[in-house]
């Protein structure tokens, strides 16, 4: 029987549609202010069709929706009328740029420019202008936000619904032709009882891509001009009765629509918000927090390789780095470098947990990927390497292949090596004694995905001696398969939609000994008010230093949207059987996450997160509890100005030392205030105060204060 991978080389299904939207081409600018009055739009075609394929499948939306595309010579522009029989409902939040959420009435456009259906950028806006862009890549099924794009969008709420006019510069975008085939899927989303998501083309139920459905457009005649991009800045800061000044800047060139360099000078990440904290007492693994710097983010799906062997924010603090990116409808390419000064922290992996050494060096760093389409096949490859100042380094190569047979089946798999030379610092890490270690690693993933049944199939592997200090690899010396299998019903009433499944998840070392195993049943379910649930029921053993644990839980999720004014409200994690495992027992207990935002006003929001997790038993009381609350408020004065005060408070106690040696906390606070007349463009001013729990008198003790303003400005042609 031939192998799914080959037989794709020679039938290459792809999803493709009809031309299906015009675009038209216009003489003369709109002015972007969310009027649509503008003699500009008036011979410009409408699109009426649309589709609720969400709860519906693809049925008649219940409300209605036009909109207009076109295109100059220098900007892709977009309007929409979205029609509302009650305007006083319209859910419109003032907000901070990207924090668009799924309750809240919003429009917009994915632009595929490349045209191959894998990926596209999307340009949203709420009914009060309020921006939120994105990379969606359908490889994976995710919507990262990370990256920021320059563009524009204005709104207005009338007797009729709403309005939202789109302004994107063709400069923001990366075709790559003279006669492009783009993809275009434009959206709406409406919520009041029922969120309903529409489209403007049909999105069968169960499939696993979106970008691949968009309409295609072509002979759009786009410009090839360079443009390039300079954001200077200034910055002064005061910590610890210290002043310090800084500045520098990042620098983009693209020579051609496809091809950007970029290159950045002691870049500032001052205006960056903090992580949401996460319980890090009692976890055997390192936890992975997501990228946010500026820096790292052009072409970011790029790095989406499928073992986490690229994650930037392995680079501290890059001192310089420059990069070269390249995309294409028949891949792309991206390379970077930079001189990191360090200070962070390295993930030393283990097979039943990971460690932590300081990153008390510099190092030279590159990071190298590039992927080419061949119809419905996709090939990679990826190598990184880290040059560690005094002596050490970290070098990693792989290639993957992806097979998509329509919009049903997605076969995945990725072949990766390692060797490396730990630097000489054994007071750092018991392992940083020049040792050499090398390994391998392997991943194969089958989707399976229709409108009733679904599976999901994985096996992984890594040797003892794999690393990949740029990734995010915490585990490593085990073997791991992993299924899912799931099916799908659609009940009219409160809720729409109910996935049963069953799961095995068995992991084991090259000896053959169990590190985990555990069965699952359960039920996923979606309704109104933008509700979901999930029951789950699992059982299974898992290795807790030299014993293996039996254990039963309970995991759950419950989350809704309310209201227009209480917009979040939602607990997820496990309760039962509990392991403790730095003493190597099992207890009862919970570990659950719990979070809530209400929007008393237009223009206020406060948002609470936090996390408890605890185990104990009967005669012996608790083990150890950990706690974690994060208060975040935000007044936002307009589109463009907010002010954001945010409180942390992380804190853990251990019964196994009752004293006051068994109790660590930290208390955070912050204050920022912060105008950006683009993503390039700004001005922010903060705040911050930062106290740890003193275990001599359980008092807190001032850790670090400071202030800071900072300052930029993009400039470009």
């Amino acid at each position: 029987m031939r192998r799914p991978v080959l037989a794709a080389l020679f039938s290459l299904f792809i999803c493709t549609r009809a031309f299906a939207l015009d675009i038209a081409r216009l003489t003369a600018a709109p002015v972007i202010d969310g009027a649509l009055d503008d003699a500009a739009w008036s011979n410009v075609p409408v699109a009426a069709s649309w589709y609720d394929f969400d709860p519906g499948d693809n049925v008649a939306p219940p409300v209605r929706t036009e909109a207009r595309v076109a295109i100059d010579g220098a900007n892709l522009y977009v309007a929409f009328r979205c029609f509302d029989p009650h305007p006083g409902e319209i859910r419109a939040p003032f907000s901070a740029r990207d924090a668009i959420a799924s309750d809240v009435d919003y429009a917009g456009i994915f632009v595929d420019s490349h045209g191959d259906g894998r990926s596209a950028q999307f340009f949203l806006g709420n009914a009060r202008g309020v921006q939120r862009d994105g990379i969606r890549n359908d490889a994976t099924g995710d919507e990262t936000i990370d990256p920021d794009f320059l563009w524009d969008a204005a709104a207005r709420i009338d007797a009729e619904g709403w309005t939202l006019e789109l302004r994107i510069p063709l400069a923001s975008l990366r075709y790559s032709s003279d006669a492009p085939r783009w993809r275009v899927l434009l959206v709406r989303n409406w919520t009041r009882g029922q969120r309903h998501r529409i489209a403007s083309t049909p999105i069968p139920r169960g499939s696993s891509c979106i970008v691949c459905h968009a309409d295609v457009v072509g002979g759009l005649e786009l410009p090839r001009a360079a443009h390039v991009t300079a954001v200077p800045y200034v910055a002064a800061s005061r910590e610890g009765g210290r002043m310090k000044s800084e500045a520098g800047g990042d620098l983009q060139y693209a020579p051609t629509p496809n091809v950007i360099v970029d290159a950045t000078l002691n870049p500032d990440f001052s205006q960056v918000e903090s992580d949401t904290p996460e319980v890090s007492a009692n976890q055997r693994f390192a936890i992975f927090y997501p990228e946010k710097r500026p820096l790292f983010l052009e072409g970011l799906q790029l790095f989406d390789t499928p073992l986490p062997v690229v994650s930037t924010r392995t680079i501290t603090s890059p001192r310089w780095g420059a990069r070269v990116t390249r995309t294409s409808d028949r891949g792309g390419f991206t390379l970077l470098v930079a001189q990191d000064r360090g200070g962070g922290t390295v993930i030393i992996p283990g097979r039943l947990s990971s460690s932590f050494a300081p990153q008390a060096f510099r190092s030279l760093d590159w990071i190298a990927r590039g992927s080419s389409n061949f119809g419905s096949v996709k090939l990679g490859a990826v190598a990184t390497d880290r040059e560690v100042s005094g002596g050490g380094n970290n070098r990693v190569v792989g290639a993957d292949v992806q097979w998509t047979r329509r919009d049903v089946d997605v076969v995945t798999a990725e072949l990766l090596g390692s060797r490396s030379k730990t630097p000489v610092r054994p007071d750092l890490a018991a392992e940083w004694d020049g040792r050499t270690p090398s390994g391998t690693a392997a991943n194969v993933i089958w989707k399976h995905a229709t409108a009733r049944w679904d599976w999901y199939d994985q096996y992984i592997g890594f040797s003892d001696g794999f690393r990949a200090d740029h990734g995010f690899v915490p585990q490593v010396g085990f073997h791991e398969l992993y299924t899912n299998t799931g099916y799908t019903v659609r009940p009219r009433g409160f809720l729409n939609n109910i996935r049963f499944y069953v799961t095995t998840d068995y992991e084991a070392d090259p000896e053959g000994d169990v590190i985990y195993h555990v069965d699952t049943t359960g039920a996923d379910m979606l309704g109104a008010h933008n509700s979901m649930f999930r029951a789950r029921f699992a059982a299974g053993e898992l290795r807790a230093g030299s014993k293996t644990i039996r254990r039963n839980q309970l995991l759950f999720i419950a989350q809704a949207s309310p209201s227009k004014r209480w917009t979040l409200v939602g607990a997820e994690g496990s309760i039962g059987q509990q392991i403790d495992f730095d003493a190597e027992r099992r207890g009862t207990g919970a570990a659950i996450h719990y979070y809530a935002a209400i929007q008393p006003l237009d223009r206020l929001e406060v948002a609470l997160d936090g996390n408890l997790n605890w185990a104990g038993r009967n005669g012996e009381g608790r083990f150890f509890t950990a706690q974690t609350e994060r208060l975040r408020t935000t007044w936002a004065f307009d589109v463009r100005s907010s002010l954001r005060a945010i409180v942390q408070n992380e804190r853990t106690v251990r019964a196994a030392t009752p004293d006051a040696a068994g109790r660590d906390g930290s208390l955070t606070a912050s204050l920022l205030f912060q105008y950006r007349l683009t993503y390039a463009t700004g001005l922010f001013i903060g705040a911050g105060d930062s106290r740890v729990l003193d275990p001599a008198n359980a008092a807190w003790r001032a850790r670090d204060r400071s202030l800071f303003v900072k300052v930029s400005y993009g400039v470009g042609r």
